[in-house]
């Protein structure tokens, strides 16, 4: 019995180390999740930005597209009234 207990001390740095590095891994990997996300949210709103902007750039380009986007998308029937 001696041998039993003390081959079960032995092993539990051993299983302790394993448990750690076990958790810290699980862990790196859900930061590592996180940050994709994040990535991801912000590539989504750079590429709404690069959007707007080609519009915009269209926009100031000429102002005749200016005005029928703007009489054009009135919502409250005085479209083109104006």
């Amino acid at each position: 019995m001696a041998t039993a207990a003390a081959a079960k001390e032995e092993e539990a740095p051993a299983t302790r180390f394993a448990k750690d590095h076990l958790k810290a891994f699980v862990e790196r990997i859900e930061r590592l999740e996180e940050e994709k996300k994040t990535i991801a949210d912000e590539a989504g709103v750079a590429a709404w930005a690069a959007r707007l902007n080609a519009v915009l750039e269209t926009c100031r380009a000429d102002p005749t597209i200016r005005r029928i986007e703007y009489w054009g998308s009135r919502t409250d029937g005085t479209a083109g009234k104006g």
